[in-house]
Protein backbone atom coordinates (compact mmCIF):
# COMPACT_ATOMS: atom_id res chain seq x y z
CA UNK A 1 0.00 0.00 0.00
CA UNK A 2 2.78 2.18 0.84
CA UNK A 3 4.58 1.69 -2.34
CA UNK A 4 1.44 2.29 -4.24
CA UNK A 5 0.82 5.77 -2.60
CA UNK A 6 3.89 6.86 -3.16
CA UNK A 7 3.69 6.24 -7.19
CA UNK A 8 0.94 8.33 -7.25
CA UNK A 9 2.88 11.41 -5.11
CA UNK A 10 5.46 10.60 -7.97
CA UNK A 11 2.99 10.74 -10.66
CA UNK A 12 0.70 13.79 -9.93
CA UNK A 13 4.35 16.05 -8.80
CA UNK A 14 5.28 14.97 -12.81
CA UNK A 15 2.20 16.80 -14.18
CA UNK A 16 1.79 19.31 -11.70
CA UNK A 17 5.47 20.21 -12.58
CA UNK A 18 5.08 19.59 -16.62
CA UNK A 19 1.62 21.89 -16.60
CA UNK A 20 3.41 24.96 -14.53
CA UNK A 21 6.25 24.42 -16.80
CA UNK A 22 4.19 24.88 -20.15
CA UNK A 23 2.08 27.82 -18.33
CA UNK A 24 4.86 29.55 -18.17
CA UNK A 25 6.50 28.92 -21.28
CA UNK A 26 3.02 30.00 -22.80
CA UNK A 27 3.02 33.43 -21.35
CA UNK A 28 6.73 34.01 -21.82
CA UNK A 29 6.24 32.67 -25.60
CA UNK A 30 8.79 29.58 -25.31
CA UNK A 31 6.51 27.25 -25.24
CA UNK A 32 7.88 24.02 -27.65
CA UNK A 33 4.47 22.70 -28.19
CA UNK A 34 3.41 26.04 -30.16
CA UNK A 35 6.48 27.02 -32.03
CA UNK A 36 8.62 28.57 -29.16
CA UNK A 37 11.75 27.14 -28.01
CA UNK A 38 13.27 27.67 -24.57
CA UNK A 39 17.39 27.61 -26.25
CA UNK A 40 16.61 30.91 -28.44
CA UNK A 41 18.19 33.66 -25.39
CA UNK A 42 20.96 30.49 -25.33
CA UNK A 43 21.94 30.97 -29.23
CA UNK A 44 21.61 33.89 -29.72
CA UNK A 45 23.16 35.71 -26.66
CA UNK A 46 26.17 33.06 -26.42
CA UNK A 47 26.99 30.41 -29.26
CA UNK A 48 26.66 33.86 -32.11
CA UNK A 49 28.53 36.33 -30.08
CA UNK A 50 31.11 33.52 -29.29
CA UNK A 51 31.06 32.31 -33.26
CA UNK A 52 31.55 35.73 -34.39
CA UNK A 53 34.02 36.47 -31.93
CA UNK A 54 36.22 33.14 -33.27
CA UNK A 55 35.86 34.12 -36.76
CA UNK A 56 37.45 37.99 -35.67
CA UNK A 57 40.19 35.74 -34.29
CA UNK A 58 40.87 33.20 -36.87
CA UNK A 59 40.83 36.54 -39.69
CA UNK A 60 43.70 38.57 -36.89
CA UNK A 61 41.34 41.26 -36.56
CA UNK A 62 41.55 40.64 -32.67
CA UNK A 63 43.59 39.04 -29.92
CA UNK A 64 42.18 35.45 -29.23
CA UNK A 65 43.57 35.25 -25.66
CA UNK A 66 42.22 38.04 -24.19
CA UNK A 67 38.38 39.80 -24.41
CA UNK A 68 36.68 42.62 -23.16
CA UNK A 69 33.37 41.58 -24.11
CA UNK A 70 33.49 39.42 -21.32
CA UNK A 71 31.99 41.51 -18.31
CA UNK A 72 35.09 44.17 -18.04
CA UNK A 73 37.60 41.89 -19.35
CA UNK A 74 39.01 38.21 -18.86
CA UNK A 75 41.07 35.19 -20.21
CA UNK A 76 39.41 33.62 -22.85
CA UNK A 77 40.53 30.16 -22.11
CA UNK A 78 37.74 29.15 -20.23
CA UNK A 79 34.90 30.19 -23.38
CA UNK A 80 37.69 28.36 -25.77
CA UNK A 81 37.25 25.08 -23.97
CA UNK A 82 33.47 25.60 -22.91
CA UNK A 83 32.67 25.59 -26.45
CA UNK A 84 35.08 23.07 -28.04
CA UNK A 85 34.28 20.36 -25.50
CA UNK A 86 31.01 19.71 -27.86
CA UNK A 87 31.63 17.60 -30.40
CA UNK A 88 28.74 19.30 -32.52
CA UNK A 89 30.79 22.41 -32.07
CA UNK A 90 33.99 20.59 -33.96
CA UNK A 91 32.11 19.55 -36.13
CA UNK A 92 30.57 23.37 -36.74
CA UNK A 93 33.67 24.33 -37.48
CA UNK A 94 34.17 22.48 -40.52
CA UNK A 95 31.29 24.54 -41.94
Amino acid sequence: MQRCKKKHIVVISFFVTAMLYLVAATISHYNPLFGGSVLMKDLNQQYLSFFSFYKQAMLGQTDWSYSFSSGLGSGMFGNWAYYFLSPFNLIFLLF
